[in-house]
């Protein structure tokens, strides 16, 4: 009888858990900033065997932050095929491998997960680059909902890469900022990668933190993961000095990654920002109405309303792939007070009054679809309007049990949604309060009475 060989067990858990520790030191100013970058990690790499056997012939001082044969597998893969990835280069110059994920945004996304933290967060922005029209990454890290660290990728010279991120984030309003002076800023431009520290409205040059480190030195690659992993730890102790007044402040830059979603997850919804213009793509078309979320007449109707209170765009479809190009919207409103809920609510319902005045219903009425425009608020996501009064054939994340009006979805369930989304300031007066419980209850026979009302509330 043959003896059962378990196999080993997976201590990646607790190498994330050890090495993710926040730096005992302040990290706001540079030169702590610069030590906690340069900082040795608590535990060696884990690497794969053979390729840190031919790391060690190559290069022993590299070799030596490195553990080979480590039993931490779920972060060997990642630090493995970043230490082997050949850097090849197009004709362009750009990066054939995807060394730079395996570096930074898949490690990243991995170690946070392992380690079950929360309050650090990594997103991906596509964007189109206006000089050739493609289409890129634009990543970026928040502690506590503040901006950490904006990533350049795939330009030509790194020069071009951080003129790129300071015209983006040294002019950043404090809010966006809190009490860090600074935003890191790292690129990846050709073979070769850098970070700069970038001064909160100072017009010195940004400060060189790391590189410029060469891909195909491997010495260089091991600096680039100890540098990631160090980037994490900073952001980590930032959420000690991030008071919690920060936390819920909007955004510096709205942030959409693919998502997917449907019956199935097979409808993907994709979000590129080009000169100041949003553009929305969803693939395939027809699943996404044919699952009920809306229709190519729904959608032209409602974005050609050019009303107060809706966002306006220009929707096409090609080759079952809608795409819509809207107008620049702002981040998120900062609804704080009551007063300033109140003005959005005021924004959003004239936007509701058009749509119903038109016989739609928006359907997906929430904060993240609600933008700042110029003075006021826009609804934008208009990718799930439908005739008023259907019984639907999807369901939305946003509904509760409340939200239809007898199986339908109504202009009433429009209002529903809108109340809900007054919980967002707790403490309100009776008068408001009360307008809130009228919307919650459906008593509203309009959004233009709802309007009549809040006006009356606010005067």
């Amino acid at each position: 009888m043959k003896r059962r060989v378990d196999p080993p067990l997976d201590t990646s858990k607790v190498w994330a858990a050890t090495v993710l520790q926040p730096f005992p030191f302040s990290v706001l100013e540079l030169d702590g900033l610069r030590r906690a970058l340069s900082h040795i990690l608590p535990l060696a790499l884990p690497l794969g065997s053979a390729t840190f056997a031919q790391l060690a012939d190559d290069d022993e001082i590299a070799a030596a932050g490195f553990a080979p044969n480590s039993p931490a597998e779920s972060i060997v893969s990642l630090t493995t095929a970043f230490m082997g990835s050949s850097a090849e280069m197009d004709e362009s110059g750009k990066l054939l491998e995807s060394a730079w994920d395996q570096a930074f945004c898949n490690l990243w996304m991995k170690l946070l997960k392992l380690a079950g933290i929360t309050t650090v967060e990594f997103n991906r922005s596509i964007v189109m680059d206006s000089l050739d029209g493609s289409t890129r990454a634009d990543p970026m890290l928040w502690s506590g909902n503040r901006l950490c660290a904006k990533f350049e990728e795939r330009r030509q010279f790194l020069q071009d890469a951080q003129e790129k991120l300071e015209e983006k984030v040294v002019n950043l309003e404090p809010r966006f900022y809190g009490p860090v002076p600074w935003i890191i800023g790292v690129a990846l431009a050709g073979q070769e990668m850098a970070a700069w520290a970038m001064i909160r409205g100072s017009k010195m040059q940004s400060q060189v933190l790391v590189g410029p480190l060469k891909l195909t030195s491997m010495r260089d690659k091991f600096t680039c993961l100890r540098f990631s992993i160090n980037l994490l730890r900073v952001a980590l102790t930032l959420k000690d000095v991030v008071s919690s007044s920060f936390v819920d402040r909007p955004r510096p830059f709205r942030t959409l990654p693919p998502a997917f979603y449907g019956a199935a997850d097979q409808i993907e919804r994709t979000l590129w920002l080009d000169n100041g213009m949003a553009i929305k793509e969803i693939c395939p078309w027809t699943l996404h109405v044919s699952e009920g979320f809306t229709t190519m007449e729904f959608v032209r109707k409602a974005y050609g309303l050019q009303a107060e209170g809706i966002v306006p765009g220009e929707p096409m479809l090609m080759r079952d792939r809608y795409r819509v190009t809207m107008k620049a919207v702002e981040c998120e409103p900062p609804v704080c007070t009551e007063a300033e809920l109140l003005s959005a609510v005021l924004w959003i319902l004239r936007g509701l009054e058009k749509l119903h005045e038109a016989g739609l219903v928006h359907r997906d009425v929430r904060w993240e679809n609600v933008a700042r425009s110029g003075g006021g608020y826009v609804l934008i996501d208009l990718e799930t309007v439908w005739e008023a009064g259907d019984e639907p054939e999807c369901s939305l994340l946003v509904w509760g049990e409340e939200t239809l009006v007898g199986d339908k979805y109504t202009e009433q369930s429009d209002l529903y949604l809108v109340g809900k989304m007054m919980y967002v300031v707790e403490k309100l007066s009776p008068a408001t309060q009360e307008f809130q419980s009228r919307l919650l209850g459906y008593e509203f026979a309009s959004a233009r009475t709802a309007i009549e009302n809040l006006i009356a509330l606010q005067n």
